[in-house]
């Protein structure tokens, strides 16, 4: 204490006059203990520089002095995070020898407690408890002392030595799982070590394993090498197996004498055992030939039986097909399957749980299938006809941006817009419908874009002027005029111009950017052209040659129209007065006959529009019929699709209800025509459709209640779907519904989502995107991607097409060894010589009427086609394909095509009738999937026929219709047609600057 007085005397010396004053004010208050005044006035006298360091010390000794007791205290108490916490607020760090005496009074106190502590910590540490051992060095405060962390270490080192030892011992026995398990348990091994461990010694089990596998493998033993394989994983092992399965299938199996040969993708999607399964297979793949391939092992090698397996198809053909090649296989020269019916539709299957197991074809008869169209045919004839000509009449529609990914595709869309007039004609813009519509309305007899050639009016033209008009031929590359009308009992041309003429820069570069009507300024000059060509100031006063010349000759002066941003009353007023300008003042004809002539003309497109509807509510909305009538009432669009989902929802019911026989069907026996025979159709035999079978059949496995189909569906071991592409929401409530009666069997799915085209009859892709979602359970995905039909040209092709036009980058290569070719033709360059009685043929086979001769575009393309056939005539069949039933021309559709087409070609004596029927076929493409030739003909793969956009679209949006779906559909559908070709793919399109088809240009970059 003595020399801490000398010190405090000495601090004191060096202090400042003010520093002093304060000692003075200060000592009275640290000898009555009073502390916290002497912090206070410490405080308020802090001054702005800070106090001196002697000053600081003196203070922090004072402080010392009154607190040391109480330190010692604490330390006796073992009480150091105490004491430090004390030591800190005391802020004594400037009086080093009291900071000295603290630590050693610390470790003084530290090492007494440790001392009493030390067996229980050993004992724990003995335990490997290293846990408890450091939570009470951690709560008495001795992590830090060096007893501690030496005796941590060496269990620690010790443990883990022992640990590794343990490890090492479970690995030898390829014991993996309790290896794995230590490892987890314990966070003193280095996963590195172990994972290198773990792998040399399943690197090691591995080989090993793999000369007993192989030995059983070598048999074909391979449920045997299943049993040892559980040690491997699943890849390695069917790497391994899949030599021998595939070796298995090239040497003991056969089809037609034929030994089955499989490739690597093939052979591991058919030894493939997980839970549920995905393959992508695509077009010309061996999808169905894996199918099969699937069932043969699952029998010859699992000796699975025929009532252990379900596969699903989609249409009686592909059943058929499969059940027929199951027949024909034979395994070491037997036949395992004897009319087999082991693939069947989903229908079939419905059908045999409702009527053939559960009795109930009495309740409901025949089931409503071919005669379906028919039937719904029936049933809208009992509602007013009005609704339906007011659904025709208003069919106008906006495409919105919005809508579609990009610019490009909505661009695209509005170029590729079609309408339909009230008369059944299809034209290309809302006005000309209007214009159209008026005209039939009215009874005014016209032509919709008659054609006229320059040759018939150069025989009437003067001499002076036939450079100007061969100007059209010369300049703009066309070789006949094309009036949007011709009011033919009138003869008065018509022109509906797309512009005014007198638009601003501005509007002409959207209008250029949209390409809708080509080029602005070459619009215009023609549109000069044409006003020219109509004045007739060029024709001579002579006798015409020719019955076209002489129309021209006759021609009235020409009508004029364009719509700025009229409504359509504001636009019928305006038609209205120039016909009375031109002298043609008709009255609009009576209701009731306007409502039958459209009847009669729409009646089978509106059947159509009908039975879509159906066909898609029973499929999407079969289990909640509530939400179907709630989108339909608080539908918040236009005018027009309320219309239709007003009278769809109508006839939906109605559909129903003549069914259940809660209408009487009585007021739907009807007259029909078919094969030119007339007949009539008695319903009252229906009671119930596919979808509704469908339906029923889901009620009685889901109810449990029938032990016929409990037993039937527990038997299921494996459950096979065929074309899964085109699945719905009612598929896959059957498919659930039979897993949960048999819940250990396996799912296998195969399809190819590029082929998805059925969404119109309610598929959904969403199912095949999503399978993983729908099956989550044990669940892979593979890929079969070699196409064995195509050339590789075409095959190239098709890839191109589709990473360019939906952005699909899958794997899709070619091994069909045909050296073929893709060739695009296009037709409106195919010379005509009508001097020639070789062209004529083709002339007289595309005639329609008399009065009328066909075009120049009509003649060229079924020259084209001929020539085609010409020069493949030694092939075994020749596939022509077309994106609807109805060609571009004047009254031909598909069938009339061909028949005009057998004519020429067998009167060009390219091909007799006989073979010409044998080789030639015409489909749509929808039609053409599953199919395949060595040659296939693509027809009109041209904007506005492919892709199209139909003004019905967006009727189906409470479907999920969109215009971006439509698209991508049609696009799904060009791929589909252009892989049936086997050796040569003939695409004909229109290859003018602006009327290219961006299908076509999407598959020119390959």
């Amino acid at each position: 204490m003595t020399k801490l007085n000398n010190l405090g005397e000495l601090l004191i010396r060096r202090m400042t006059d003010s520093e002093k004053r304060l000692i003075v004010e200060l000592l009275p208050l640290f000898e009555a203990n009073n502390i916290a005044e002497a912090g206070i006035l410490f405080t308020e006298n802090y001054p702005c520089n800070g106090y001196s360091d002697s000053f600081d010390r003196w203070y922090s000794m004072q402080i010392w002095k009154k607190y040391r007791g109480s330190v010692e205290q604490k330390l006796r108490q073992y009480d150091f995070t105490g004491t430090e916490k004390t030591l800190s607020e005391l802020n004594v760090s400037k009086l080093h020898w009291a900071s000295f005496w603290f630590d050693q009074r610390l470790q003084h106190y530290k090492e007494e407690l440790l001392n009493e502590w030390k067996p229980s910590i050993e004992g724990r540490l003995q335990l490997y408890d290293f846990a408890s051992a450091e939570n009470i060095l951690l709560k008495l405060g001795l992590t830090d002392m060096n007893w501690s962390k030496k005796r941590l270490h060496y269990y620690r080192e010790k443990h883990l030595t022992e640990l590794k030892s343990l490890i090492e011992k479970k690995l030898r026995q390829y014991n993996f799982t309790e290896a794995e398990g230590i490892l987890s348990r314990s966070d003193l091994i280095d996963v590195t070590w172990f994972e290198q461990r773990l792998q040399y010694y399943k690197k090691k089990q591995f080989n090993e394993l793999k000369v007993l596998i192989e030995d059983k493998l070598c048999q074909y033993d391979f449920i045997g090498a299943d049993k040892i394989s559980n040690a491997l994983d699943r890849q390695s092992y069917e790497t391994i197996k899949a030599k021998y399965v595939k070796q298995w299938f090239e040497k003991h199996v056969s089809e037609d004498g034929r030994s089955y040969v499989l490739d690597e993708q093939q052979v591991i999607a058919v030894l493939n055992d997980n839970k549920n399964t995905i393959v992508t297979a695509r077009a010309g793949s061996g999808k169905t030939r894996t199918l099969v391939a699937k069932v043969v092992y699952l029998a010859a090698k699992y000796n699975i039986k025929p009532d252990e397996l379900l596969v699903f198809v989609f249409n009686k053909k592909a059943s058929d097909e499969i059940n027929e090649r199951l027949e024909k296989i034979t395994v070491d020269g037997k036949q395992i399957f004897y009319n087999p019916e082991i693939a069947t539709t989903f229908h079939a299957f419905a059908r045999r749980i409702v009527y053939s197991i559960c009795g109930e074809n009495e309740k409901y008869g025949k089931i409503l299938a071919e005669e379906k169209a028919y039937f719904i045919q029936a049933v809208i004839k009992t509602i007013p006809k009005r609704k339906v000509y007011q659904l025709f009449r208003s069919e106008c529609f906006q495409i919105k941006r919005d809508k579609f990914a990009s610019e490009q595709e909505y661009f695209e869309a509005l170029r590729n817009s079609k309408y339909e007039t009230l008369d059944g004609k299809v034209v290309k813009s809302e006005a000309e419908k209007i214009i159209s519509d008026y005209l039939f309305e009215h009874g005014v007899a016209y032509y919709y874009e008659n054609e006229y050639y320059l040759n018939s009016a150069y025989s009437i033209c003067q001499k002076a002027n036939r450079n100007r008009l061969y100007e059209l031929k010369n300049k703009f590359k066309q070789e006949s005029i094309k009036p949007d009308f011709y009011l033919k009992d009138y003869d008065i041309p018509w022109e509906h111009w797309a512009i005014n003429g007198d638009e601003s820069l501005s509007k002409i570069a959207d209008i250029n950017k949209c390409g809708i009507i080509g080029d602005y300024d070459e619009y215009k000059a023609k549109m000069i052209w044409k006003r020219w060509f109509y004045q007739k100031s060029w024709i001579d006063n002579g006798k015409p040659a020719g019955k076209y010349a002489l129309q021209i000759k006759n021609m009235r002066p020409l009508i004029e129209t364009t719509r700025n941003f009229e409504n359509r009353e504001e636009f019928e007023a305006k038609i209205e007065k120039i016909l009375q300008e031109h002298g043609i003042n008709k009255p609009k004809l009576p209701e009731e006959e306007l409502i039958k002539k459209v009847w009669n003309s729409q009646v089978k497109r509106f059947s159509k529009m009908i039975m879509q509807f159906i066909d898609r509510a029973q499929q999407q909305f079969f289990d909640d019929i509530l939400e179907l009538r709630q989108r339909v009432e608080y539908f918040n669009g236009d005018d027009r699709t309320k219309v239709f989902l007003e009278i769809g929802l109508r006839c939906y019911f109605d559909y129903h209800n003549y069914l259940a026989g809660k209408l009487p069907k009585e007021k739907l026996i009807t007259k029909i025509t078919r094969n030119n025979k007339e007949g009539i159709l008695d319903f009252r035999q229906y009671g119930i459709d596919f979808n509704l079978l469908l339906k029923r059949a889901i009620y009685i496995v889901n109810g449990g209640e029938h032990e016929d189909v409990e037993s039937l569906l527990s038997l299921k071991k494996y459950i096979l779907v065929d074309e899964y592409q085109d699945f719905s929401k009612l598929f896959l409530k059957m498919i659930l519904s039979v897993r949960d009666v048999c819940p250990e069997s396996k799912l296998f799915v195969v399809g190819d989502d590029w082929q998805a085209i059925n969404r119109f009859a309610g598929s959904d892709t969403e199912y095949f995107k999503r399978f993983t979602d729908y099956f989550p359970e044990d669940s892979r995905k593979l890929e079969i991607t070699t196409n064995y039909r195509c050339d590789r040209r075409i095959v190239e092709n098709a890839r191109t097409f589709m990473r360019n036009s939906l952005g699909e980058n899958g794997n899709f290569s070619a091994n069909s060894g045909y050296n073929g070719e893709v060739v695009l033709i296009d037709p409106t360059k195919t010379y005509i010589d009508y001097r020639d009685d070789k062209d004529n043929v083709y002339k007289k086979a595309m005639m329609v009427s008399e009065e009328r001769d066909p075009s120049k575009a009509a003649v060229q393309y079924i020259k084209t086609v001929a020539e085609i056939i010409k020069g493949n005539k030694d092939k075994q069949k020749i596939l022509l394909l077309h994106r609807n039933n109805d060609t571009s021309f004047w009254f031909i559709d598909l069938l009339a095509f061909y028949n005009r087409l057998c004519s020429a070609v067998v009167e060009k004596k390219f091909m007799h009738e006989d073979e010409f029927k044998e080789k030639v076929e015409i489909l749509t493409m929808h039609r053409a999937k599953g199919l395949e030739a060595d040659v296939v003909i693509i027809l009109e793969a041209d904007d506005g026929i492919i892709p199209m956009y139909h003004q019905d679209t967006h009727l189906f949006e409470i479907f999920g219709e969109t215009e971006q779906i439509v698209l991508d559909d049609q696009k799904k559908l060009f791929y589909v047609a252009i892989t049936r070709a086997k050796e040569k793919l003939y695409i004909l399109h229109n290859s003018s600057e602006y009327n290219k088809n961006g299908f076509v240009e999407f598959c020119k970059s390959y």
